[in-house]
């Protein structure tokens, strides 16, 4: 994506392309040697029986998230690519950097409904109309009536997905006269953070009819903010990560 150095890559690498008459077959580096996406780690912590069957700590979900949107602001703006299914069993866990050897970001995989934005005329303004995902995972602009053209926000929107199943174990319901989850943050939440995160990647502005989400200085903003949130929380965060590292499993199972 764009011109980063292979260490600072946070995809899978491509390696071979075999174009079809009515298709094409990519294949990519597997991004993840255990396999263990964000919905297998909510489901350990949901299981678990040595933590009380609980919810993923609310800063783990904090650091998660801005580790999302650090990359789809890459994928986005850097790559001009759409991905077309973000959810929670598309990222998978890995090593936060080159010495690390705990589990502490995400990468995200399944790039078999990709759009190359790219092969468009003006890539970052290029819009679409209709559906591009199942009924669950449409964005706000596609559940629009009339449809309202979408970009990049049926990616934010499986940002606020796997976000809601981070926070609440469950999947996201959309209200649609608010645009917005049907589940609230609870009062022991970061409600006021949790709000701005849903209200940016989910709701359509009035004038312009687009995305907030959809502008890369939003998506920017956002992840910065989290980012100032975690930064007063590092020793939280680093207790947390050590904890998911004791019970999550060496490998995803068969």
């Amino acid at each position: 994506v764009g011109q980063m150095d292979e260490g600072s890559y946070p995809f899978p690498l491509p390696f071979s392309y075999l174009g079809l008459e009515d298709g094409a077959l990519l294949t990519m580096t597997a991004a993840s040697s255990t396999g263990i996406t964000l919905l297998d780690l909510v489901n350990n912590y949901k299981s678990a029986s040595h933590v009380g069957g609980d919810l993923m700590p609310e800063v783990l979900a904090i650091h998660y998230t801005a580790r999302m949107l650090h990359h789809i602001e890459l994928l986005h703006y850097r790559g001009k690519i759409l991905h077309c299914d973000v959810k929670p069993d598309n990222w998978v866990l890995v090593a936060g950097g080159e010495n690390c050897q705990t589990a502490s970001d995400v990468q995200l995989i399944d790039f078999g409904r990709a759009l190359d934005l790219d092969r468009c005329g003006d890539p970052l303004n290029q819009k679409f109309i209709g559906k591009a995902t199942r009924d669950d995972m449409l964005c706000i602009a596609m559940r629009s009536k009339p449809p309202i053209p979408w970009s990049f926000d049926v990616d934010t929107f499986g940002v606020c997905a796997t976000i809601h199943v981070m926070l609440f174990g469950e999947h996201m319901v959309i209200d649609d006269g608010l645009c917005m989850p049907r589940k609230k943050p609870q009062r022991y939440h970061e409600r006021a953070l949790w709000e701005q995160v849903f209200g940016t990647l989910l709701k359509i502005e009035d004038g312009s009819k687009m995305a907030i989400g959809s502008r890369p200085h939003s998506v920017r903003q956002l992840r910065r903010t989290l980012e100032k949130y975690l930064s007063t929380k590092t020793s939280l965060l680093d207790a947390a990560l050590k904890h998911q590292a004791t019970f999550l499993w060496s490998r995803r199972p068969n």
